[in-house]
């Protein structure tokens, strides 16, 4: 298989054409696959009691609704950087397939019915605003048409991230799906890119009042055994967006003073069984610290000492290389989204 033999030395800490060409295997291998599945839908009536692929005509593989989504952001992502990928012809013909209005008018539905109003809230709304955001800055004729179909999922995730932020009185730590800074994170990048300065302003406000006065994180406290995501990192390079640097710089001090340290360490975490779909989020874990780290490193570029970057660094170096040994499992349990992160932090190298 491609996957086992995806691996990244210390010299190759770079997304390259190599590299790419067998991330992007990873979720064309299961786009088209229909099962295992797992629905996160509620059953309003008996009309949803029937195979996924008829109720997310697109999103219907790689085992549940957003890996669907994201493995089709780590494509479009791969593809625009290098055009000449091997898969190119595929892609398209799927893209074609399926990014269609009546398609995605389809996918809609569920996120129409009152009882759904909470599925893939709001892990799966971000990585639509990052594939949305792919389609919309590339420069080809297939890419905006399947922009356009896109548009009303996209405008009625907007609406309901407003709606929700509304409503929401306390922030949401966990280190799974529903992890609100990371989701923050994403929804403030579309805003910016897309020049939606309300939406953008929403999120600014929800994040001073979330996290502006948190202090004295500990990673002590983390990973649980399930994690994906650092709730303390994910909030970190959040706040890295929303606030001037040396605003950023007091406040990270107060939140997580032992990361300016010099002698900052943070142990990768480890997994022991990658056939078990929850023990596998943990090399999930590794990557999606990588990319905070990075950010949080870029966002104080001017204002900490060298030897505090390059300890960062090789906390970076160290999370993307274990990150990374994980996608040679073989197993379905982490292939089906793991190539995504390792990807998404790639991207930020």
């Amino acid at each position: 298989m491609i996957s086992n033999k995806l691996t990244l030395e210390a010299q190759e800490l770079k997304l390259n054409i190599d590299i790419a060409e067998k991330l992007v295997q990873l979720p064309l291998a299961c786009l088209e696959r229909q099962f295992p599945y797992k629905t996160g839908i509620t059953f309003s009536d008996s009309s949803l009691a029937t195979a996924p692929i008829n109720y997310h005509p697109i999103f219907y593989g790689c085992f549940d609704w957003h890996s669907a989504l994201h493995g089709h952001w780590l494509i479009i992502s791969l593809l625009k950087k290098y055009p000449n990928l091997s898969s190119r012809e595929k892609i398209l013909e799927i893209f074609n397939t399926n990014f269609t209005e009546e398609k995605f008018n389809k996918e809609l539905t569920i996120f129409q019915d009152s009882n759904n109003k909470s599925f893939e809230r709001m892990y799966g709304w971000a990585w639509a605003f990052q594939l949305y955001s792919e389609l919309i800055t590339w420069n080809q004729s297939d890419a905006k048409k399947w922009a356009k179909a896109m548009e009303p999922l996209i405008a009625t995730f907007r609406q309901n991230t407003i709606k929700f932020l509304d409503l929401l009185i306390y922030p949401i730590r966990s280190g799974e799906h529903t992890n609100l800074a990371f989701a923050l994170r994403m929804a403030y990048d579309f805003a910016v890119l897309t020049e939606d300065e309300a939406f953008k302003q929403r999120i600014i406000k929800a994040g001073l009042q979330y996290y502006k006065q948190d202090k004295n994180a500990s990673f002590s406290w983390e990973p649980s055994g399930y994690d994906f995501l650092s709730p303390i990192l994910e909030e970190a390079a959040f706040m890295s967006r929303i606030m001037t640097e040396s605003d950023y710089k007091k406040w990270l001090k107060q939140f997580l003073p032992d990361i300016l340290k010099k002698d900052f360490n943070l142990p990768v975490a480890q997994v022991k069984d990658r056939t078990d779909g929850k023990l596998v989020h943990l090399d999930g874990l590794n990557l999606s610290r990588a990319w905070c780290l990075i950010e949080i490193k870029n966002a104080l570029s001017k204002s900490i000492p060298l030897q505090s970057k390059n300890q960062l660094q090789e906390c970076i170096d160290a999370h993307l290389k274990a990150g990374f040994q994980s996608l040679k499992s073989g197993d379905y349990a982490g292939e089906h989204w793991l190539a995504t992160f390792a990807t998404y932090a790639l991207l930020k190298t």
